[in-house]
């Protein structure tokens, strides 16, 4: 049976404006995963989300994927989708490797966006560094968000209104994505 419930993965360079996406998607600042999930409006009131708003840089992978297990335990109730952010570490104490690892083996349609740009400077995920993360990637869907974002407020907001398409056409979708 396919899990009608998502997995949307925003994935960054470290310190680069993912979490001010998210912010921006939902138009809330404060996220508390363990507890009941939230109905964001603008994706309909049978959509509900659990948001993890801590990532991998500021802990290691081990530790995320920890506090990850503890979050998708805690909400396997149908109808919650999840919203993890990460960045991009391909190697050393925080290497999302093993977190790609731990998504793959989930019942849920995971679906990564891969922000190309970062917010505060001009350091931006590489055509090799995606395509590693593709390798990684056993199951789920690769969306890339090109948009520059450096220093504007105004590419950010649209960079979240970008993403935040992507993920209601997803959701409005009546066919779930292959395991």
């Amino acid at each position: 049976m396919v899990n009608p419930n998502r997995i949307f993965v925003l994935i960054n360079l470290p310190n680069s404006g993912h979490f001010d996406t998210v912010v921006r998607i939902f138009g809330r600042k404060n996220f508390f995963p363990l507890k009941t999930p939230f109905i964001a409006p603008r994706f309909g009131a049978h959509n509900k989300f659990a948001v993890m708003g801590t990532n991998n840089s500021r802990c290691t992978t081990t530790e995320y994927i920890a506090e990850l297990n503890k979050v998708l335990a805690s909400h396997t109730q149908l109808g919650v989708h999840f919203v993890l952010n990460l960045a991009l570490y391909l190697e050393g104490p925080h290497d999302i490797s093993d977190v790609i690892q731990v998504l793959n083996k989930q019942s849920y349609s995971v679906h990564y966006f891969v922000l190309v740009h970062n917010y505060k400077d001009d350091r931006k995920i590489t055509g090799e560094m995606q395509a590693e993360l593709q390798r990684m990637i056993g199951r789920g869907s690769m969306h890339t968000v090109d948009m520059l974002v450096k220093n504007s407020s105004i590419r950010m907001e649209q960079r979240s209104a970008e993403v935040t398409e992507i993920i209601g056409d997803i959701l409005n979708k009546s066919v779930f994505y292959p395991l």
